[in-house]
């Protein structure tokens, strides 16, 4: 099992270097590769993983959300090396 979500597409699978066939299913949120004659041994699998976002119109709402909010709290934000915080952030005395 790959993974929860996220997988694309698996490009190949090598046991000890080797390419070899393998099936992909899916089921559910779940992607298995199924290797025939290989069971318990070890496998570089190969695949792309990501969110295909033309499909899951929220996760482009949520990202442009959280884009817009780092860019309105960008003084809050990690400083540059010489740069100066604005002066409502600095030092406070009593």
């Amino acid at each position: 099992m790959l993974g929860r979500s996220g997988v694309i597409e698996v490009e190949s699978v090598a046991i000890n270097g080797d390419a070899v066939p393998f099936v992909v299913a899916r089921s559910g949120r779940r992607t298995l590769v199924h290797v025939l004659g290989f069971a318990g041994q070890a496998a570089q699998i190969t695949y792309t993983a990501g969110i295909d976002i033309t499909n899951h119109a929220g996760v482009r709402a949520w990202m442009l959300l959280v884009v817009a909010w780092l860019y309105a709290n960008r003084e809050l934000m990690g400083q540059r090396e010489g740069a100066k915080a604005p002066a409502h952030i600095g030092a406070r005395t009593p």
